[in-house]
């Protein structure tokens, strides 16, 4: 009869019957962070074994029972169908494995768990308003490196184990170092952090220690604050109208715009009567942070009459063009319906009477064409004539 004691053993039995084992050992894996806790299934140093039988005749029995020759603080044994076992603590066992006609084979198995405890600097990052303290705002601290590292080794006999796992679990934890500007709590296993100075500061720092039995480790966790600033999120231009919506910050938002000699008006959401020329507009919010500026153009516009009724009465009796006297250079021209020019303007304008060629011209549609070469500007449109008698037609 041969074998081998190792990762991979080989075992040669009576009619060349063998069984071939392999095993694994990993540690029990369980999530940990400090808010909010995972908890493993247990806090004691255990493993997993996982055994594989191969040649015979399947399927096969396994029993893994601790050794009645060691010292082995648990009385251990188990058996299983699949070479699976669970929660095995230190100690010295013997591991028999027989397929379905009843050879078998037994081994001294040693298994080792050992355990230690790492502690990781963290950072966080914690939203606060631009101005004041945090006020009742809690910051949740996730430091996500709080680790019992666990080491499973399983020795044959030739000091060939195998090493595997991390365990994580519950451990004890306190403020060894107290931030400088706020306060640290522990709290259902996490920290509880409060900005207590003025947020105006970029970062604050803080020292917590973990333990477990008898290990222990320090870490630190660096908080950056992250100023929640309002922001403009749209201008809408509206002819010589201007309109503002925003967001983040405190709402109860006021609008500054601001002309080019920085002459500054405020306004809630909107402001009408603008000149031709830029502008630039922030927004203060409810706790005095402001945004940046964000810039604006207004174009020259004009208001051509959509009537006129020239019959002496002093109402409406030409066609007038609101804010003409904008500009500096412009061409005006008005044309028939047929195309053809009766009245031409350029760099003046005197409202038309409705009369051309030293006639009343009739009533009906008239077009026009402005442009406005300083600004590069065309506009195209039409309006209406009406009166009741004395036109001709031309």
């Amino acid at each position: 009869m041969f074998f081998s004691l190792s990762i991979n053993v080989f075992l040669a039995m009576k009619n060349f019957f063998f069984i071939f084992m392999l095993f694994l050992c990993t540690g029990v894996f369980a999530e940990i962070k400090i808010t909010p806790w995972e908890f493993a299934p247990d806090q004691t140093l255990t493993t997993r074994c996982y055994f594989n039988a191969y040649g015979g005749t399947s399927p096969y029995t396994y029993i893994l029972s601790s050794d009645p020759n060691s010292q082995n603080t648990d009385n251990y044994s188990q058996m299983s169908s699949t070479g699976r076992f669970t929660q095995v603590p230190n100690g010295k066992y013997i591991l028999k494995i027989t397929d379905v006609n009843g050879e078998s084979k037994t081994f001294n198995i040693s298994v080792e768990v050992k355990y230690g405890l790492v502690a990781q600097n963290d950072i966080a990052l914690a939203k606060v308003p631009c101005k004041g303290t945090a006020g009742s705002q809690d910051v949740f601290i996730d430091v996500s490196l709080n680790d019992q590292i666990v080491a499973t080794r399983v020795d044959l006999g030739n000091n060939r184990g195998v090493y595997l796992s991390v365990q994580k679990e519950y451990v004890g934890l306190k403020i060894i170092k107290e931030s400088n500007f706020g306060t640290t709590t522990p709290i259902n296993g996490g920290i509880k952090y409060r900005l207590n100075e003025d947020a105006s500061l970029s970062s604050d720092y803080f020292e917590y220690e973990i333990t477990y039995k008898n290990k222990k480790d320090t870490a630190g966790v660096t908080i950056y604050f992250s100023k929640e600033m309002p922001q403009i999120e749209e201008v809408h231009v509206d002819g010589n109208k201007a309109y503002f919506s925003a967001s983040k910050g405190t709402p109860g938002y006021i609008f500054v715009v601001k002309d080019t000699s920085d002459n500054e008006t405020e306004v809630s959401d909107h402001i009408t009567d603008l000149t031709y020329g830029n502008y630039t507009v922030y927004v203060v919010d409810q706790n005095q942070c402001q945004s940046a500026e964000k810039g604006f153009f207004i174009s020259k516009v004009v208001y051509p009459a959509m009537f006129f009724t020239p019959d002496g009465d002093g109402i409406n009796d030409t066609w007038k063009i609101l804010n003409i006297e904008e500009f500096d250079r412009f061409s005006i021209k008005i044309i028939t319906r047929e195309g053809k020019l009766i009245k031409e303007y350029k760099n003046s304008y005197t409202p038309w009477d409705g009369t051309a060629f030293g006639k009343n011209m009739p009533s009906g549609d008239y077009w026009y064409i402005m442009s406005y070469p300083e600004t590069d500007q065309c506009y195209t449109g039409h309006f209406t004539l009406i009166r009741n008698s004395g036109s001709v037609e031309i």
